[in-house]
């Protein structure tokens, strides 16, 4: 028989001469295959038996009298379709006459194509009907349930009795408005009221999906005969939430059952969190403390911390919210070295006993992230749950901070001691997710706290062709040397200034700045940021601000050989193809190089990730003289021109890199992801030294950074590069 589910799915049940593949393509009467097949057989004595779902456009116009079955290439079957069903209950009878072993597999064949049901609810629906009539019409009835009730945990509780359901654990399917699988534990115990075969039971069940409990009509579980189920009594007993756990746990000491299942029923009965903390409190030698817990909305949760446990009696450790979640972390932390934490705790009266002399030298801090994308959307309090191997728990609430927080990405950072050996494998399992998702956040865009004019007024409302971009985070003190430079170029005369700065220096720069740039000819705005500013965020913040057509970023660590230079980078922009960037060729002052660019032409498609945009960092000068401008992988923030309206396009700096040696190549990758290069221009030379390290970080925190950097860049260095390839591989 055929039971037509849909327009485009068909549910065959039948037999034949050997077994048909798991999957494969349709085929209708050799026309060439325009479906797909998904088939379950067993043997039924005298060949096989099988069940099969077909999927396809328009199956109604299936033509029935010769549907070939092809696996890789080849037709392995021939199904021969007597009539189109309508109605399920011919399929139903079918399956519900089968013997109990082929049952259960048919009923597990039929769960998963439903799993595998998307963009269909009605099939979904028609399939989850099916399923549960099935169910209904094949399980054998066992025994009866007398009390149940949903607990406050989310789990189930029911006690009864039953003929076939023994202690131990089982796959139980709740009957009620709709099927749930879970998994239970069951006990029995003795009662003197049962006929003589049944046993009095209690099952504890959880599991995905949600029920009414009050509509719950039955509980089916397996048998090797097949299928059986727990009829609910119509007066039953129902247990409100907070009475389910003290009702199973006075039933406990009753039980028996099997290991595994008595270890998840003393689980379930096991003291609940009621908002205290007990582990410093807690009898056994363990102690714990979460230093730092970030969560962010769009990634998840990240825990930094300790545990003390010289004996090793904690089994479980779980991240548990009252938003329901659950996450055992122990068994997928990385462990740190914590030498502190042991020697302060060389006095406890209780741990003490238990530290030997090399509990130094072994890892009790912890780092962990917890994936989970909605984390941090509703206000959900957190606690660690340490579980020992009775089920005696230990409670450790700690409070968390939102990834928005100012300072949330420098106390992450310096979290971790670069020189722990296992400390790259946290930050690129742990850290280095929650950090870039932190950084995202402290990236946005926003306002500066002050943006004040500075220079004399621009005549009317003339709009500038070139705004000069100067990211100042160490101040504006020497700053009067880069405009006296800028003053000697005749490209700069008519251009816009924009500087900007951090308000961690003290005082107020805008006055002498305005002086510096009346007195050169300059007009322009200050913006001041809050805090420590990375140099990017600097100049992201100043473009802007900026109302020219082109912007040149220029760091006050750069300084011109002579005058002219300005000029002509814009002329080689003018000049260049698609230009999107133009940089010039820096120098040391001995005239070694500092920044010279590396060719497309050496790209090559296998490329490690670069740690710099350039090329010959400390080779003599002659290495590049000479050269002609060329195509280059990045150019660099320290000097180039990019038309504003295009840096706007592309989205500006990467948001998610901690410090900002990859974000020249990455500002590269968009530019030429958008279809424009990065151009260098040899023959442009300036001078250039290493400005001081600025960071609010510690010196481990900065090499943290840099280990995240290297994480993030490298997640987006291949997409990105063959994105930007694309159109040279699909014109050849």
């Amino acid at each position: 028989m055929a039971w037509l589910m849909d327009e485009g799915a068909l549910l065959l049940v039948g037999a034949s001469d050997a077994a048909l593949p798991d999957a494969g393509a349709i085929a209708p009467s050799g026309d060439g295959a325009s479906g797909d097949i998904r088939a379950l057989s067993w043997a039924d004595g005298q060949g096989q038996g099988f069940v099969a779902l077909v999927t396809m456009d328009n199956v109604a116009t299936l033509r029935p009298d010769q549907v070939e079955v092809v696996k890789d290439g080849a037709v392995v079957a021939v199904l021969a379709i007597k009539r189109l069903q309508l109605d399920q209950q011919a399929a139903l009878k079918r399956l519900a006459a089968l013997p109990g072993p082929a049952l259960g597999q048919v009923w597990d064949f039929l769960a998963a194509s439903l799993e595998a049901t998307t963009g269909s609810a009605d099939r979904a629906q028609r399939m989850s009907a099916v399923l549960a009539a099935l169910l209904r019409g094949a399980s054998k009835s066992d025994g009866f349930i007398e009390l149940a009730g949903l607990a406050d945990d989310g789990g189930m509780l029911f006690e009864g009795w039953s003929f076939r359901l023994g202690a131990g654990l089982h796959d139980v399917i709740v009957d009620a408005d709709h099927l749930v699988r879970w998994q239970g534990a069951v006990g029995t115990f003795a009662r003197t009221d049962l006929p003589p075969a049944a046993q009095a039971i209690v099952c504890y069940a959880r599991g995905e999906g949600r029920f009414d409990a009050q509509k719950m009509q039955r509980v089916h579980y397996r048998t090797p005969e097949g299928f059986r189920h727990l009829t609910v009594v119509e007066k039953r007993w129902q247990l409100a939430p907070d009475k389910c756990i003290p009702h199973l746990r006075e039933k406990l000491g009753r039980v028996s059952t099997d290991a595994a299942a008595m270890r998840k029923l003393k689980r379930a009965c096991r003291p609940r969190f009621q908002g205290v903390e007990t582990v410093s409190s807690f009898a056994q030698p363990v102690r714990a403390s979460v230093d730092l817990a970030v969560t962010a909305a769009d990634a998840g949760l990240f825990l930094s911390g300790w545990m003390l446990d010289p004996r090793r009696l904690i089994v479980r450790v779980v991240l548990r919210g009252t938003d329901g979640s659950y996450t055992r972390i122990d068994d997928q932390w990385g462990r740190v070295l914590r030498p502190d934490v042991v020697e302060s705790h060389r006095q406890d009266a209780t741990l003490a006993p238990a530290l030997s002399p090399a509990a130094s030298t072994q890892r009790h801090g912890f780092a962990v992230f917890v994936p989970r994308p909605n984390a941090g959307r509703a206000a959900v309090a957190y606690w660690l749950e340490l579980v020992l191997e009775d089920e005696t728990c230990a409670f450790l609430p700690f409070a968390t901070v939102e990834s928005s927080q100012d300072g949330v990405a420098d106390r992450l950072l310096s979290c971790l001691n670069p020189r722990d050996p296992a400390a790259r494998a946290i930050v690129e399992r742990h850290l280095a997710p929650i950090s870039t998702a932190v950084l995202r956040h402290a990236a946005h865009r926003a306002e500066p706290v002050d943006a004040v004019a500075i220079g004399a007024p621009r005549p009317g409302d003339e709009t500038p062709r070139l705004s000069i971009v100067i990211a100042a985070p160490d101040g504006i003190d020497e700053l009067d040397i880069n405009l006296a430079c800028l003053a000697g170029e005749p490209a700069a005369a008519m251009a816009e200034l924009i500087v900007v700065t951090g308000d961690d220096q003290g005082g107020d720069p805008s006055g002498r700045l305005d002086h510096y740039a009346r007195f050169y000819g300059f007009s322009g705005r200050l913006a001041t940021l809050p805090g420590a500013v990375g140099r990017h965020q600097a100049l992201e913040h100043g473009a802007g601000l900026a109302r020219g057509e082109a912007l040149l970023f220029l760091s006050p660590d750069v300084l011109p050989r002579g005058a002219g230079w300005l000029g002509a980078l814009v002329r080689n922009f003018r000049l260049a193809e698609r230009a999107g960037l133009v940089s010039p060729t820096l120098l040391y002052e001995d005239d070694s190089i500092r920044f010279a660019g590396l060719p497309m032409s050496e790209v090559a498609p296998d490329m490690p990730m670069p740690a710099s945009p350039g090329r010959y960092a400390g080779y003599a000068r002659r290495w590049v003289e000479g050269a002609a401008p060329s195509e280059v992988l990045a150019g660099t923030s320290e000097c180039c021109l990019v038309p504003r309206r295009l840096f706007e396009r592309v989205g500006g700096f990467a948001r998610d890199l901690a410090s900002g040696p990859h974000q020249d190549v990455e500002l590269g990758m968009r530019l030429r992801a958008a279809g424009r290069h990065c151009v260098w221009v040899p023959s442009v030379t300036l001078y250039a030294v290493d400005p001081a390290q600025r960071s609010t970080l510690p010196p481990h925190g900065a090499e943290i950074a840099r280990m995240v950097d290297e994480w993030s860049f490298a997640r987006t260095w291949e997409r990105r590069r063959q994105r930007a390839a694309a159109p040279e591989e699909a014109a050849e």
